[in-house]
């Protein structure tokens, strides 16, 4: 499986936060963007976990340090990697929470409850598909701009909805994200088994189970 940025940013939101060696600190999720000394692109990972305690001695002591020996105004925070014990450390030029690509911890929030029964995106596809409204659940699922996990869970109400009309559709499209296109193939498989009809193997026309001959094709199946 391909492990893209939002399958290493969905890890670490559900990780246990790591703590930083130097002060003891819960760490928080940063976004691998420029800051002022580096461009945030070399560490091999779009996301790092970040000490932001502004009292944590290598931050501390790295202002003074720093315009000593190089004569410029910079610090240290201790930085630490998804999936390891190692930590580094990163030059900074903000104090407090100035750093760019902190992120919230009401966005992380928010995030987790993502594709739940309580993200809001979800409770609009719940009322779609109680108005039967197939067409609208298809919009949400086809459109990349609408967030994995909410695409999954149209496909899952897809599903329930058991029409063949919603065969077609869902074979043709290209989905590129995994995640997607592995529920929208198990739903695809859901709705076969529901409507009691097959795929012809050679035409890929949806017709009646059980048929000797397909109607389109004109080939035997066995």
């Amino acid at each position: 499986m391909v492990v893209t940025k939002a399958d290493v940013y969905e890890k670490m939101i559900w990780a246990e936060r790591p703590v930083c060696p130097h002060c003891g600190q819960s760490m928080r999720i940063w976004e691998c963007v420029e800051t002022g000394c580096s461009c945030g692109t070399g560490w091999g990972t779009p996301y790092l976990f970040v000490c932001m305690n502004d009292q944590c001695p290598p931050y501390t002591r790295g202002w003074a340090s720093t315009r000593k020996h190089y004569g410029r105004c910079f610090s240290y925070r201790c930085i630490g990697f998804p999936d390891s014990d190692n930590t580094e450390m990163m030059m900074v030029m903000s104090s407090g929470d100035c750093l760019p690509g902190l992120v919230s911890e009401d966005t992380i929030t928010g995030d987790q409850a993502r594709g739940t029964d309580a993200d809001v995106h979800v409770q609009e596809l719940r009322r779609l598909f109680e108005a039967g409204d197939l067409e609208a659940l298809m919009d949400r699922l086809f459109s990349r701009e609408v967030h994995y996990k909410v695409r999954m869970r149209a496909a899952e109400f897809i599903g329930d909805m058991g029409r063949v009309d919603a065969i077609e559709p869902l074979r043709s499209h290209r989905f590129f994200n995994e995640h997607v296109r592995e529920t929208v193939e198990r739903t695809t498989e859901r709705v076969l088994e529901q409507t009691g009809v097959i795929e012809c193997p050679y035409c890929k026309e949806i017709i009646t189970a059980g048929l000797k001959m397909c109607p389109e094709c004109k080939r035997g199946l066995l």
